[in-house]
């Protein structure tokens, strides 16, 4: 699981939409969808079952550093987690 967008330490405009794209495997297991957070709360809409696993979202984050992270989860339960940080 690799969170590819956007890259750690990224400045992105406030207000603005972004693009989240994570690259998802299990090597167990079947992916079933890949959930994206900001600041640990799931983004509205932000479960993606299928690849490629792309989500736009309008940045309504206040200005500052935040976390987004992206989950995979496998038809079996199995997670794997990777995240970024990004200002707005």
């Amino acid at each position: 699981m690799t969170l590819t967008s956007p890259a750690n330490g990224a400045t992105l405009p406030q207000g603005s939409q972004i693009f989240l794209r994570a690259s998802a495997s299990i090597a167990v297991s079947i992916v079933s969808r890949v959930d994206f957070y900001l600041d640990g709360v799931l983004i509205r809409g932000g479960s993606v079952t299928q690849s490629p696993y792309n989500l736009a979202h309008n940045v309504t984050a206040a200005v500052g550093a935040h976390t987004l992270f992206a989950r995979a989860v496998a038809s079996d339960g199995t997670t794997t987690v990777d995240s970024a940080t990004a200002a707005f």
